[in-house]
């Protein structure tokens, strides 16, 4: 599911930018804002966004404040849904998926704390902010804390996909020519060692025919010893 997304925004991004940006927002404000967001690859759409912007298809003007707008936004509609749903209905169904069962756990142990950690725990994302909401968490500790951490996570997966692409840039052709390097040194391995195996057969068959025609009649037909002043013309006619 994840290779397929950024295939997807891979192929957008070639075609339309803005469409690329987008898309890749798009999916990282669903991934919190929506219970589907499970299974929705919002990391790795950070990731390709940063990407995109180590190569100049997208500005880093226009990237970054997609993403971390979506980020943010995505947890504030996941709050409202939380706090219209209600409490005792959304803990029944959130507890239906090990994610949601996590998020719970979280939010009971503090639930600033959980905010702000919850953001960067996939899937758990999905769900603390309904929880959030729905236990009545004051709207302004709400936003303060989850404002700061998924603007944070936002910058970050976006840093970390620009910096893999710089890195990626710089040593794509170094790599590429190790690899060749290594193929050609392999080919010469397994050449050598062919033509050393048919040398070694070669030898052995030249000390074979090097061998007394008693020796080798002897070896071969398994006659007495008396018969070795036979020659080897009338030895083999019988």
């Amino acid at each position: 599911m994840i290779d397929l997304g950024v295939a997807c925004l891979d192929a957008v991004g070639r075609t339309a930018p803005p469409l690329f940006v987008g898309v890749a927002a798009v999916l990282i404000l669903c991934e919190t804002a929506l219970v589907v967001g499970l299974v929705l690859p919002g990391l790795s759409a950070l990731l390709a966004l940063g990407f995109a912007i180590s190569t100049g298809l997208v500005h880093p003007g226009l990237g970054y404040p997609a993403a971390v707008g979506a980020a943010m936004a995505g947890g504030q509609i996941a709050y409202r849904l939380g706090r219209r749903a209600g409490f005792a209905r959304l803990l029944a169904r959130v507890r239906r998926r090990a994610p949601g069962e996590a998020a719970v756990d979280l939010v009971d142990r503090g639930p600033r704390t959980a905010v702000v950690a919850g953001q960067w725990i996939v899937g758990v994302r999905t769900f603390v902010p309904r929880i959030a909401g729905a236990q009545g968490m004051p709207y302004r500790v709400f936003t303060a804390c989850q404002l700061t951490s998924a603007g944070v996570w936002a910058t970050t997966g976006t840093t970390v996909g620009l910096l893999a692409g710089e890195l990626y840039q710089r040593v794509g052709t170094a790599v590429t020519v190790a690899g060749v390097a290594v193929i050609v040194l392999l080919a010469v391995f397994v050449a050598g060692s062919r033509r050393s195996r048919v040398s070694e057969v070669d030898t052995a068959g030249a000390d074979e025919s090097d061998r007394p025609c008693d020796a080798r009649t002897e070896a071969e037909s398994g006659t007495r010893v008396g018969e070795s002043d036979t020659p080897c013309a009338t030895r083999y006619t019988r």
